[in-house]
């Protein structure tokens, strides 16, 4: 998902930063990260990705079995790599 915002969001559960824009953008597919600044009003985008750069993405992340999976699971295995 694409954020849009200015400079860096604190996480006060760790009291730390959970997220810095860059030229105002943040791409994430972190559902921790999604869901706190979808809460906090942050405006967004889905950002799609094509079921290709996908494959790419989970072929240089190492996963294997990855040209079987739907386009659901690539992505929910590609978030759990980060």
């Amino acid at each position: 998902m694409k954020f849009y915002g200015k400079g860096v969001v604190w996480n006060p559960d760790t009291n730390k930063p959970l997220c810095r824009f860059v030229k105002g953008e943040l791409e994430t597919t972190d559902k921790y990260v999604i869901g706190r600044l979808i809460e906090r009003g942050y405006r967004h985008e889905q950002v799609e990705e094509t079921l290709e750069e996908l494959r790419e993405a989970a072929r240089a992340a190492g996963i294997k079995g990855f040209a079987l999976m739907k386009r659901e699971t690539l992505i929910e295995r590609l978030s759990e790599d980060e």
